[in-house]
């Protein structure tokens, strides 16, 4: 995917402005700060601005290179690959003078998505346990904060802070447990970007050229700007409701009833939930930083909406990748847990169970990601399930088999391969990653759901037969499309011998 300049404009602008200011001091991004965590074996970009054509140094270990800052006041060098160790010290020479002390080399991963990425540990389940045990010198955090915005902006603010009680409890349960599973078995250094908001849809994690450059996402952007041309008028009435909102709320505490629900605002680019908004934010201040690659865990703002989701989130992935300039960087991901009600019926409509599917559809289709499967992690209750650390865990394992060479490790659980029509009506299931066999948790198989050409399914009985399921319905005699756990809460109890969940599916396209 090529950049166009159209959207780069605001970006340059911003950076213009903060050059305006650097004077003759030599600048580092946020990022770039004692404590950090630079990536192994990967040339290790540094970046930063100074005045136009000052001479800038870099030295770190026994690497120095020189550069010059642009017309724009922007410099960068790019070092040699690094083994893993130090602790090491990172100087940038001008006119001035920055050292980074207690510099890591290690693996580098940026956690993202929306609320259930930024669930912090303190609110997941066993964090007594784990607070307890959580300092580790060779673990280090860093957690972006910033604003939405309309253009690319080129820092933000945060701190890089090593792994203790202090700062693990604030931190991404998820991200957390992914990076110490990651210490535990590759003993080198782990950094951990969190760069997560909550209530995010996919397309506000998406670059605006993007999205306009594809037929399927485009109406977003554009139907977006037509909305800001009648944004003074929106926001005029917003004020209109929220003062007889506050007469509501005075009448119901005189009346001793509920405080009425506040109108909401209209959506602009100080929005999270605006096209763009976070990826410039959030996103683009990283670019080029060198990371192994990217944990994400996001989809619950976007429920309902799968077929399109389908599209959005490769974009999304293909997008990112294309700012670094890296086409295969990692990118690993949750499917969504359960949540709300059991379906009674195979037919009925499953938010949720569409932006499964989406998901999915994505690891078959995209090259170097991975899915970890968290269906029987859910809470009927709450889009928030305390239990972070399988999710964590299971994401883990896919870096472990897939990037570190650790093959003893299964990486998921049973991922729907094919189906054939048996003669006798059933149909056969064969899968990816059964993991030493088949394992069926908590009596029958259940939520397996079969139908003909009408497209009308029905649940069905199913079996585990040696590393393939049978499934069998008397009202289905010939059987086109099979599901399993397309709900949004199903009660799946396929596993695999690794203790790993089957990932729901479905067959069909209807």
């Amino acid at each position: 995917m090529m950049l166009k300049s159209r959207t780069l404009i605001g970006g340059w602008l911003v950076l213009m402005m903060f050059c305006s200011f650097a004077i003759a001091d030599v600048k580092l991004p946020s990022i770039f700060q004692s404590h950090m965590v630079l990536q192994r074996q990967q040339p290790i970009v540094i970046w930063g601005w100074a005045d136009r054509d000052e001479s800038v140094t870099v030295t770190l270990a026994d690497q120095t290179q020189s550069t010059k800052a642009d017309v724009d006041g922007r410099w960068r060098v790019s070092l040699a690959a690094m083994e893993a160790g130090g602790p090491h010290a990172l100087l940038v020479e001008a006119t001035n003078r920055i050292e980074l002390k207690n510099v890591l080399i290690g693996e580098v991963w940026l956690c993202s998505g929306q609320s259930n990425m930024v669930w912090a540990v303190a609110r997941s389940h066993n964090h007594k346990d784990t607070l307890a045990n959580a300092n580790d010198k060779q673990l280090r955090l860093f957690q972006v904060k910033a604003r939405p915005n309309r253009h690319p902006q080129v820092d933000f603010s945060g701190a890089w802070r090593t792994a203790d009680q202090a700062s693990v409890k604030q931190f991404s349960g998820v991200g957390y447990f992914f990076g110490r599973k990651l210490r535990e078995e590759l003993n080198v250094p782990v950094g951990l970007i969190q760069s997560a908001v909550g209530g995010t849809p996919v397309q506000s994690w998406t670059s605006r050229d993007a999205m306009l450059d594809n037929k399927a996402t485009a109406f977003i952007v554009e139907r977006f700007d037509e909305f800001l041309k009648t944004l003074g008028e929106r926001q005029a009435k917003y004020q209109e409701q929220l003062e007889a909102w506050k007469q509501r709320v005075k009448a119901a505490a005189a009346q001793g009833k509920k405080k009425p629900v506040r109108p909401r605002p209209p959506t602009d680019y100080s929005s999270s939930r605006a096209p763009t908004s976070l990826f410039n934010s959030y996103i683009h201040p990283l670019v080029p930083l060198s990371m192994r690659g990217v944990i994400w865990y996001q989809g619950e703002a976007n429920k309902g909406a799968g077929e399109l989701y389908s599209k959005q989130f490769p974009l999304m992935i293909e997008d990112w990748r294309s700012h670094w300039n890296r086409p295969d960087m990692p990118f690993l991901f949750v499917q969504l847990a359960g949540y709300r009600l059991p379906q009674t019926d195979p037919n009925e409509s499953a938010p949720m169970a569409s932006i499964r599917e989406a998901q999915r559809q994505t690891l078959m289709r995209v090259p170097n990601t991975g899915m970890a499967v968290a269906i029987d992690v859910g809470d009927r209750n709450t889009i928030h399930p305390k239990n972070k650390y399988d999710v964590g865990l299971r994401l883990a394992r896919w870096a472990l088999h897939d990037l570190y060479g650790r093959k003893d490790i299964v990486p998921s659980g049973p991922l729907f391969k094919k189906m054939a029509v048996q003669s006798d009506g059933s149909v056969r299931i064969w899968f990816d990653h059964v993991g030493g066999g088949l394992v069926v948790k908590g009596g029958e198989l259940k939520t397996f759901a079969l139908a003909g050409k009408d497209g009308v399914f029905h649940w069905a009985t199913a079996r585990v037969d040696g590393a393939t399921v049978v499934v069998r319905c008397d009202k289905v005699s010939k059987p086109v499309s099979v599901r399993y756990g397309y709900a949004n809460l199903p009660p799946a109890n396929l596993y695999n011998a690794a203790g790993l969940p089957a990932s729901p599916f479905r067959t069909d396209a209807w």
